[in-house]
């Protein structure tokens, strides 16, 4: 089951009052009456919709989520004939006609967070028609070092052993020490809603890394950045943000613009530094579609800190060498029987008979019937 699955997930990025008028003043300079629209990831497809209530001629709302059969409601509720509601993910779908417009939210926290923009990229090259239009068709990445002490000491510093066995308990004889986390704390991205951002910005913050999506192909980052501190205080990391042009507007996601569903995000520096102003700090980011974030952080003292989200959780040897490309696997233990299953599905077995047959075979893998039942049913819901 998706995150994107619930009501409640749709409610926080339906009722986005900044995002929805940014889109929609995007969306009713561009429809016309002949305008095929497509609504990639449509969710409720409240954009599809307002492209149909705009005038387009015919509106696809495309969507893997169970959302998007509410969606094929409120579309007929509203007597909006001309949409139309497909189940699935871009790559498995076939559109009837090529499109003027596609219309998609396919920009994740700090813009490539979640990798949906190769399903946009996917999209566009082969259902746009020659000379279409998309919305938002551009975006770039934004960052500043900041100082945030509060933050800080809520999500590194309490890791450290003088502070870890405090918060733990006051009880002076059960003192753990905890600081072995700290490690991965600092190699952790920290998403961060804009009224949990209390730091300041040590520079101007600078656009880096932009994406045109009429003629990029992969959705990835090397770009490195550098600015010059404007007064003196203790550089905690760095703040993250992105911008997308809708139309002729760009629209920014800056943890000091108006509150919106993505998050900006903070790259932690530790230990952090102090710096005086003046001073020229740098960072380095790196990100293959797909892959790890990756930050090295120059300062001004000579110090080089690299950090990357490969290391903000316990890995085994084995679980390293799975993540190469250069592992070979095999089907065993937990996989066999995924692979059982595969192969015996006929389209005439039921879940249940499925189930009762997978019990027999992989006795110490399902104890119960209900546990073989919902493994079946785990993997259907993956995988349809």
């Amino acid at each position: 089951m998706s995150v994107y699955d619930s009501i409640d997930s749709q409610r926080g990025m339906l009722f986005d009052k900044p995002k929805n008028q940014a889109y929609l003043d995007a969306i009713r300079q561009a429809v016309t009456h002949n305008s095929v629209v497509l609504d990639l990831g449509a969710g409720l497809g409240f954009f599809g919709l307002a492209a149909a209530k705009a005038g387009a001629r015919k509106v696809y709302l495309v969507d893997p989520s169970p959302v998007i059969e509410l969606a094929r409601k409120i579309a007929i509720v509203n007597n909006l004939s001309n949409v139309e509601c497909i189940r699935g993910t871009i790559e498995e779908v076939e559109l009837p006609e090529q499109v003027d417009i596609i219309i998609s939210v396919f920009t994740g926290n700090f813009l490539l967070t979640e990798d949906l923009l190769p399903s946009l990229f996917y999209a566009r090259d082969q259902f746009l028609k020659p000379g279409g239009m998309l919305i938002p068709e551009a975006a770039r990445m934004v960052s500043a070092p900041v100082s945030n002490q509060d933050f800080y000491d809520k999500h590194l510093k309490v890791w450290s052993k003088e502070c870890s066995v405090k918060a733990l308990l006051p009880d002076e004889h059960c003192e753990i020490d905890f600081s072995a986390g700290l490690t991965y704390a600092a190699n952790s991205l920290y998403y961060v809603a804009p009224k949990e951002f209390t730091g300041e910005y040590l520079a101007e913050p600078q656009q880096f890394h932009e994406l045109d999506f009429y003629t990029t192909t992969t959705a990835d980052c090397d770009a490195r950045i550098e600015a010059q501190v404007s007064h003196s205080a203790i550089c905690h990391g760095w703040a993250g943000w992105f911008e997308m042009k809708l139309g002729e507007n760009w629209l920014s996601t800056s943890p000091k613009a108006a509150a919106m569903h993505w998050s900006s995000v903070y790259l932690p520096a530790d230990p952090p530094v102090a710096v005086a102003s003046g001073d020229a700090v740098s960072l380095h980011l790196i990100r293959a579609e797909f892959g790890e974030w990756h930050w090295n952080l120059d300062f001004p003292d000579g110090t080089t800190q690299r950090h990357s989200s490969f290391l903000s959780m316990p890995l085994r040897p084995q679980d390293i060498a799975r993540a190469s490309e250069g592992f070979a696997p095999v089907i065993q233990g937990k996989l066999e029987p995924l692979r059982w299953l595969v192969e015996t599905m006929d389209g005439k077995k039921t879940i249940r008979a499925l189930a009762e047959a997978l019990s027999k075979q992989f006795p110490a893998r399902f104890s119960n019937l209900n546990q073989a039942i919902n493994f079946i049913k785990s993997v259907l819901a993956r995988f349809d």
